[in-house]
């Protein structure tokens, strides 16, 4: 069977949708929300994102399907001239003075339709200046030619625009853009920064993707900041900027959001700084779906043989407390004696786990997490350990990534040291 395709798309694609979208660009239904872009350490806002959005009434509901209809109905660069227009048009109106970051979809500057000079010319009928504003480069298209791309990008950059690529993360055709283009800035898609607190893969990945924009002379906006843990964790692995609803969702009227938007950085710049985030031992969750203390051991042998990866499993029961631990190479090793099978493969799991394994609730703060490794025995200190929640079992934890942790704590402290 198929897969349906995304609902947007499939709105995009009706016949009706090339009338609505020329109703859209002859009656200019269109209105700029922006949304702010706020320095790392929460204290002052960067800049504004512009983001266009159809009026009421419009069919074309979603930003994604209006985009789709223009390149169905090969409007593309008419639909971004008139986004770019009314975004410079409702910015100049505003009278704030942070940079305004444009999106762009990449085709479009290699598109003949495409009107050459807009952009200035825009920016000269309301007095702004180029070095204010940010191409941001997003919806990228496979196959766009990186050599062209590259060209077409230095053409803006030759003008004073800077140039930012959106979506970081998303896929092999954004690197190999990103690669062409060299831009100013680099902005890391929102899924990877979801919860990047408390999911250690997701810092690691992350942590590459600054460490390789660092190192090519971009800056970082991570996308998508909804919870402190996150603002928290980004701006220590050395993101430079930061966005998403935790300061403030996308409004029409920014200037006149100004001063409640500047409360509530202070407000959390001042939690921030005056009780630093404790990071507790639920940043170092790992999902891992337990198993029942009833479970054979076979079934569980065939769990470990399909996910290799998987180094213990936690035995909970029916209530999902756990109760025990099984470590990968002790199972299957017994497994692997001679008869093993036949004489413990349909034993229950409980009758062999290890019931001396490390329990530790999600909020117990680092330092006295690792106190309590370096207490076990040798033989069990660098076994994975259990975390919960008001007792009830949440995932398990690596101590190897707890020694990462603490490691890039006191390398950030000697940083800050004269």
């Amino acid at each position: 069977m198929l897969p349906s395709p995304h609902p947007a798309l499939a709105e995009a694609s009706t016949p009706e949708s090339g009338q609505a979208l020329e109703a859209l660009l002859r009656l200019r239904q269109l209105r700029m929300h922006f949304q702010p872009i706020v320095a790392a350490d929460g204290r002052e806002v960067f800049a504004y994102e512009a983001l266009a959005r159809a009026a009421a009434g419009c069919s074309l509901r979603s930003p994604m399907a209006m985009f789709e209809a223009a390149r169905q109905h090969r409007r593309l660069a008419e639909l971004d001239g008139l986004c770019r227009e009314l975004a410079l048009e409702q910015w100049a109106e505003q009278g704030l003075s942070e940079r305004l970051f444009l999106n762009v979809s990449p085709e479009v500057l290699l598109d003949s339709a495409h009107s050459r000079g807009l952009t200035r010319h825009l920016l000269h009928r309301h007095g702004l200046h180029p070095h204010q504003v940010v191409i941001e480069l997003t919806e990228q298209t496979p196959g766009l030619d990186p050599a062209l791309m590259r060209e077409a990008v230095c053409h803006y950059q030759s003008m004073g625009f800077a140039i930012a690529l959106d979506d970081l993360g998303e896929g092999y055709a954004s690197l190999k853009l990103w690669s062409a283009v060299q831009p100013d800035f680099v902005k890391i898609d929102r899924h990877f920064i979801s919860g990047i607190h408390q999911d250690s893969l997701k810092r690691r990945f992350v942590r590459s993707i600054i460490d390789i924009a660092h190192g090519s002379g971009s800056q970082v906006i991570a996308e998508g900041i909804e919870q402190e843990g996150e603002m928290e964790c980004v701006s220590q692995l050395g993101a430079e900027y930061l966005q998403g609803w935790l300061f403030a969702s996308a409004e029409v009227d920014p200037a006149g959001q100004r001063a409640g938007l500047e409360q509530r950085l202070h407000r959390l710049s001042r939690r921030r700084h005056a009780a630093p985030l404790a990071l507790g031992a639920g940043s170092l969750l790992r999902q891992v779906a337990p198993v029942l203390q009833d479970t054979c051991l076979e079934e569980v042998a065939e769990r470990l043989h399909a996910e290799p990866e998987l180094m213990a499993l936690a035995v909970v029961d029916a209530q999902q407390r756990p109760v025990g631990m099984i470590i990968r190479h002790r199972l299957l090793g017994l497994l692997n004696q001679r008869f093993g099978p036949e004489l413990h493969g349909r034993r229950a799991i409980h009758e062999v786990m290890q019931t001396h394994s490390l329990r530790v609730e999600e909020d117990e703060p680092l330092e006295r997490l690792s106190a309590k490794l370096l207490g076990r025995r040798d033989i069990h200190r660098d076994e994975d350990f259990i975390i919960m929640r008001g007792g009830c079992y949440r995932g398990l934890g690596r101590p190897l990534d707890l020694l990462r942790i603490l490691a890039e704590r006191q390398l950030a402290v000697r940083a800050q040291c004269p």
